[in-house]
């Protein structure tokens, strides 16, 4: 089984994982940008460098990750903010860039639509999407920090399994 890896990427974001053998965590978002390259490099299975390339336990165990994209500036927020956030997604994306882990970007709408009518009011949204979640995994402690990244987690999962 795959590792697979989803990101959703603000500073009180998350970082949710299902595992080779297919065990679903979640972590807080790390803090610095290098507990951000170890703790995504700590996800992954054994690697070793081949001819200057990151070579992961066989193919078949090539790890994949979904970043959220999410972070476009919006006339009237603050512009200090939108650029901190834009660059700590290109921190992200660097990062999985790094250690070669292939990653593509979903915009909240896409895997927001798998889970069907969620109200529109944002603090209401959140609160149903962690309510589905603590379903979902009842052996996992989440907040509304984490409950977005195990949504679009479960979402590339299922979606992979169509």
């Amino acid at each position: 089984m795959k590792v697979q890896i989803a990101i959703d990427p603000g500073a009180s974001g998350a970082i949710a994982v299902r595992d080779t053998e297919g065990r679903v965590f979640v972590d807080d978002m790390p803090e610095t940008l290098r507990d951000v390259w170890e703790h995504i490099a700590s996800l992954i299975p054994k690697q070793e460098m081949v001819s200057g390339r990151l070579i992961y336990e066989g193919r078949a165990h090539d790890p994949l990750c979904v970043i959220e994209d999410a972070g476009y500036h919006v006339a009237g927020n603050n512009a200090t903010a939108s650029c901190k956030f834009a660059r700590h997604c290109g921190s992200l994306e660097m990062a999985l860039t790094g250690l070669c882990i292939p990653w593509e970007s979903v915009r909240p709408q896409k895997w927001m639509k798998h889970f069907g009518t969620l109200p529109k009011e944002k603090v209401d949204r959140k609160r149903r999407i962690k309510e589905l979640m603590q379903r979902r995994y009842p052996n996992i402690k989440v907040t509304l920090a984490n409950a977005d990244a195990l949504a679009i987690l479960t979402w590339a999962i299922e979606r992979e399994t169509k």
